[in-house]
């Protein structure tokens, strides 16, 4: 209903453990456009594993704020790029207890951010992604571009079936920047480390 037929589910789930009492992991209000970039007609799926009562630190949504398009996120000083509260567009902040079994799902253009977690234990969600298969895609979405050593080769190591393995290579995606562009990139850039991550991306495409 939200994207058409051909929905293609971001391969790469987080899961996100917050401390509880810790200011510096608290996340602040952001569009998750700005970190996945692609298309921005793609949606988040939040799900909390547990009962999260305000004072465990469930997502808040400035409703309305996915009509006001692309907003300016600072980045200066910032671990992790926010927009400030007094600067976000939208019609207000909503938000309240959210029950195991539930999921919240919003726009890539929709302001939002955690309640500071007050509470005694973690908070233990997920973050998912979807998105019409046909629209362009980041392939950093797709592929494990760091320096953990993480692969989907290891990933899927231990796993008894082999249908649900690369589903996304079946799909005719679009990717920008494409495979092309990024090989170009691995030969091009000043900084060897972000030659080794180009690289790193390309075999992963393969």
């Amino acid at each position: 209903m939200l994207v058409g037929e051909q929905v293609l589910v971001h391969p790469k789930p987080i899961g996100r453990l917050i401390f509880p009492n810790c200011e510096r992991l608290v996340t602040h209000a952001h569009q998750d456009y700005e970190f996945m970039g692609g298309d921005p007609e793609f949606f988040t799926v939040w799900i909390p594993l547990h009962d999260c009562p305000v004072d465990v630190g469930p997502l808040r949504i400035l409703e309305g704020s996915h009509r006001f398009g692309i907003q300016t996120h600072e980045r200066e000083n910032l671990h992790v790029p926010e927009i400030p509260i007094e600067a976000a567009l939208g019609d207000g902040w909503v938000g309240g207890h959210v029950h195991a079994g539930d999921v919240l799902i919003f726009h890539s253009l929709t302001v939002h951010g955690a309640s500071p977690n007050r509470s005694d234990r973690l908070r233990l969600s997920l973050d998912c992604r979807f998105q019409d298969a046909r629209r362009v895609l980041n392939p950093a979405n797709l592929v494990f571009a760091g320096e953990s050593g993480k692969s989907w080769e290891k990933t899927y190591a231990g796993w008894n079936s082999d249908k649900l393995k690369f589903y996304w290579k079946k799909m005719p995606l679009t990717l920008v920047p494409s495979k092309a562009e990024l090989s170009q990139r691995a030969e091009t850039e000043e900084s060897p480390s972000a030659r080794a991550k180009f690289a790193r991306m390309v075999s992963q495409l393969d």
